[in-house]
């Protein structure tokens, strides 16, 4: 059983914050934790985890789950911002069902951004809990020969310490975000490389634990949302993907598609996107 610890709550704007762990089956998972208020039990304040992709800073974290905790949600994010290193999928999906099994709610709406969005669908096939919404934001991933990448190396590349330090050390924070994405992709092999090993890995594991959460949790409401201008996970190829896998399977894998205007790195920045993802795919009726 895995189990959370917390700091006190403290107030916002947007609610109450906190900041924690939990000690899972592997190792220690740092959380941040967003609400309207300061009791993660209340059974009538839905829930929803945030998985985020392979560089995230505290900024990019924080504007999704305020955007949730506007509307009602507790918003529990995985905090891998201090990570040096890129873990497997598979290794962060055991962080996100440790950290459900932790908070102990019935049921949850997950998020995943860019490789979270592999991550979030690995976990919702895999929980016993009921989901009820699965929202995959550009979603995408690198496959094996990526992982263990080191991202401390592209921070220090720019003279910084750590990535925190490389994305708040520039005066647009979309822009440290693309430069760190940028030189990580580079130094590593070329981006039309790298996009094509983000679709393989679409096809080998996330799609096929879609379809597992489409056939076995038909109630869920499964969200994409993509950008047109994004050059790591591109629309067109996203979206023929899945529907040749649709085809393939005969089964239907996305019911609501939102389509927005931005790059791969501002999705995370755009609060008024995130709160359009939650209403419109929404099953749960906000808390007022």
């Amino acid at each position: 059983m895995s189990s959370l610890h917390l700091k006190p709550w403290q107030k916002e704007h947007s609610g109450v914050t906190t900041s924690g762990y939990v000690d899972g089956e592997d190792r220690r998972i740092a959380v941040r934790i967003y609400s309207p208020h300061d009791d993660i039990d209340d059974p009538n304040t839905p829930k929803i985890l945030e998985l985020n992709g392979i560089i995230v800073d505290q900024g990019s974290m924080r504007t999704p789950a305020r955007a949730a905790a506007n509307l009602g949600y507790t918003a529990i994010t995985l905090d891998y911002s201090n990570l040096n290193t890129i873990t497997p999928v598979e290794h962060n999906a055991q962080d996100g069902l440790d950290v459900l099994d932790a908070i102990g709610a019935d049921e949850y709406r997950i998020l995943g951004h860019s490789m979270g969005g592999a991550v979030a669908t690995h976990v919702a096939a895999m929980t016993p809990h009921t989901i009820t919404n699965l929202d995959l934001v550009a979603p995408g991933g690198l496959t094996d020969a990526t992982v263990g990448l080191n991202l401390l190396a592209v921070a220090r590349a720019f003279q910084f310490e750590t990535i925190d330090e490389l994305m708040s050390g520039a005066r647009d924070p979309l822009l440290a975000a693309a430069i760190a994405l940028g030189s990580l992709l580079n130094c590593h092999r070329r981006p039309s490389a790298v996009i094509a090993e983000a679709n393989q890995l679409l096809h080998e594991t996330a799609y096929p634990q879609l379809l597992q959460v489409r056939r076995e949790r038909p109630d869920t409401v499964v969200t994409l949302a993509h950008g047109s201008h994004d050059k790591l996970v591109p629309r067109r190829p996203l979206l023929s993907s899945i529907r040749q896998h649709e085809a393939d399977e005969g089964v239907s894998l996305i019911d609501v598609d939102i389509p927005y205007n931005g790059t791969h790195s501002a999705i995370n920045y755009q609060a008024a996107l995130m709160r359009r993802i939650l209403l419109e795919s929404s099953g749960i009726t906000p808390v007022e």
